[in-house]
């Protein structure tokens, strides 16, 4: 090899490994920037009037639903069920380590017209959208959300 191929070859890979940097913090930024949108949005929520939160759920809950069954439904067997035992660890583990201020505020939460919106539309879309395999692969989290929503805890 010539010296001169040589500085070629490593200048490329140097330039390939800075463009892979380059995509990498673009991306990162963009992340950022979508949790940064969501944060916002999240306040804005909160500054709602309990009207204003319900005629936002009723023209935004219903296709985010859908659109969230439909993702499942295309989602790969293996990959949903291990979104469906991490999401059922998770819950079981939160509802453990809850304590009495916790539980109070979880009754509370579930008495909010809000929250029964959201289950409620989140119910309706699992029994309509969800296909017999996701319904199937779902069920061990329904089972466990029924059980905390029943129980407090």
């Amino acid at each position: 090899m010539t010296r001169r191929r040589i500085w070629t070859i490593g200048g490329l890979a140097l330039l390939g490994v800075w463009a892979v940097a380059g995509i990498a913090i673009l991306v990162a930024r963009s992340q950022r920037q979508k949790f940064r949108h969501q944060d916002d949005l999240r306040a804005m929520f909160e500054k709602m009037t309990p009207a204003e939160r319900l005629r936002y759920l009723d023209l935004t809950l219903p296709r985010g639903m859908k659109q969230m069954m439909e993702a499942f439904n295309k989602m790969e067997p293996d990959k949903r069920r291990q979104l469906v035992n991490r999401a059922v660890n998770d819950l079981t583990r939160a509802r453990d380590e809850a304590g009495p201020k916790d539980q109070d505020r979880l009754r509370t939460s579930l008495n909010d017209q809000t929250t029964q919106k959201i289950i409620n539309e989140g119910m309706k879309s699992f029994l309509s959208d969800a296909t017999a395999e996701t319904k199937l692969d779902l069920q061990p989290l329904i089972e466990q959300m029924q059980t905390l929503l029943q129980t407090g805890h």
